[in-house]
């Protein structure tokens, strides 16, 4: 098995590219080069050659007529063109899995490839370290004493186990919101939720408009008490916990609430902590009563 690519300077999609490519074929042998004839003898060629052909295992996007995007409008690039052909299956058959793959890590690389702005600069005038960036490093430079393939064969080695990481951090996510979803469809006209871990509550609850609050074990063995978002993404509760706790920790708080074990209330109204379970329930229970006043 050949796959080929172009030679001198690489990128990030023609580097992830290669490898999404490596993980399906780990014993290929990597070609790089702009020579047609050698072109010809390859099994996949991607991001060079002039070609759109999945049948004929050619994958490049740098021609004039090219028009492949996805519904958001981002013009694919080899890696996303790749992905279309490998992305499920490399998600292990999960669609959904592969869909937040694709929108974490392969929409913005086929962007930027394909010089779709995907921010602006603020008065700050600070630009980000991004994936092009942390490819460019391992490019040569004159203090250097590899050349381009070392360094890209070095580059795709480290996508690879980026590729990876997003996958299973992807994969870690998407199991989390489905048993919180499992959860709350229990519950479903409950203001409170009761999880036994850590859950993404808040990424959730646009779909549960009657929840206000969740509890969940915390990592410093306390029990935390979450205030549902007023949608995905605000800043602002559908009910914050009342005012007269905010900002308040320990036995000040405790007097406050009237609830031994109170921890802690955010200022800001949207987490609040206790020691125990039950002293969580009581301080949830309180918050929902006195939101009902």
């Amino acid at each position: 098995m050949k796959l080929c690519t172009h030679n001198g300077p690489f990128h990030a999609d023609d580097v992830f590219a290669g490898a999404l490519l490596a993980f399906f074929y780990p014993q290929a042998e990597f070609v790089r080069t702009r020579d047609p004839a050698i072109m010809d003898e390859c099994d996949i060629v991607f991001d060079v050659g002039g070609i759109y052909d999945p049948a004929r295992g050619r994958f490049d996007h740098h021609m004039a007529d090219f028009d492949e995007h996805r519904e958001n409008g981002v013009v694919l690039s080899s890696f996303g063109l790749l992905w279309r052909e490998y992305g499920l299956e490399y998600c292990e058959g999960d669609e959904e899995l592969a869909g937040k793959v694709e929108k974490t890590l392969v929409d913005p690389i086929d962007a930027v490839d394909n010089g779709q702005d995907l921010y602006k600069i603020s008065d700050l005038e600070v630009h980000p370290f991004t994936i092009n960036s942390i490819v460019q490093a391992y490019r040569p430079s004159e203090l250097d004493s590899f050349d381009f393939d070392d360094g890209y064969s070095d580059a795709v080695g480290w996508a690879g186990f980026m590729l990876e990481r997003v996958k299973l951090r992807a994969k870690a996510k998407l199991e989390a919101e489905r048993y919180t979803r499992s959860i709350m469809d229990d519950a479903r006209d409950a203001k409170y939720v009761i999880f036994d871990k850590h859950v993404p509550y808040s990424s959730v609850t646009d779909d549960y408009p009657q929840s206000l609050y969740a509890l969940f074990p915390g990592t410093n063995k306390e029990w935390i008490i979450r205030a549902a978002p007023l949608e995905k993404g605000s800043t602002q509760n559908r009910k914050s916990l009342p005012e007269a706790w905010r900002g308040l920790e320990d036995k000040e708080l405790e007097a406050v609430c009237g609830v031994a074990g109170a921890k802690f209330c955010h200022r800001a109204g949207w987490i609040a902590g206790a020691n125990t379970k039950d002293a969580a329930i009581k301080m949830v229970e309180l918050a929902i009563a006195h939101s009902a006043r």
